[in-house]
């Protein structure tokens, strides 16, 4: 009877843990928001309301193509208009949540942001956060990303903060790696 006891508690331990692994965010998918509009004034209080130009609505409407088979569940954005915009493409396309997150460009509040992802998303697959060329490098680091990495992320160190350069750029970070070997860097071919 102790044995089976035992067993049974064993048995229970081993698919419980089996299930909180299930029962995991796998994937956050970042990408940077699509080109902006030019021209745009100066003042910086207007800077949140800047626009994407055509060539931004074209590559929101590409990356809503290419993500809308990758199990997204959500797309979280920073609160400006062309995060929002370049996020909407797929929460239309896809029919999810579109929501605006401050805590995704504060590296203060990165840490409580990220857990509040694997939260609210542990029965999902992935979920797409748009961010800033300073803002990218700063939640690849608080997930895991290291400066010896930064080469293949396409991360650029300079005085003032990390950026990336360009607006191609997709990464793709499993959430059971805590280092390098988990992010991913890659861009969409002309025909995605």
């Amino acid at each position: 009877m102790f044995k089976c006891l035992v067993l049974s508690a064993l048995v229970f331990c081993q698919l419980s843990a089996f299930q909180n692994q299930a029962l995991a965010l796998e994937k956050i998918f970042l990408v940077r928001h699509a080109e902006k509009a030019e021209g745009w004034p100066k003042d910086s209080a207007l800077s949140a309301m800047r626009p994407l130009s055509t060539a931004g609505v074209v590559r929101a409407e590409r990356l809503a193509k290419y993500f809308s088979d990758l199990g997204i569940s959500a797309v979280y954005a920073s609160p400006t208009t062309r995060t929002l915009h370049t996020g909407l493409a797929l929460a239309t396309k896809s029919r999810v949540p579109l929501k605006a997150d401050a805590r995704s460009i504060s590296q203060e509040q990165l840490p409580a942001f990220i857990e509040f992802l694997r939260h609210q998303h542990q029965n999902d697959q992935a979920v797409l956060i748009v961010g800033h060329s300073n803002t990218i490098p700063m939640i690849l680091l608080a997930l895991g990303a290291t400066a010896d990495c930064f080469p293949e992320l396409g991360i650029t160190e300079y005085p003032e903060g990390n950026f990336i350069e360009q607006y191609e750029g997709i990464w793709a970070v499993q959430m059971a790696n805590s280092d390098c070997s988990g992010i991913t860097r890659f861009e969409l071919q002309k025909q995605d």
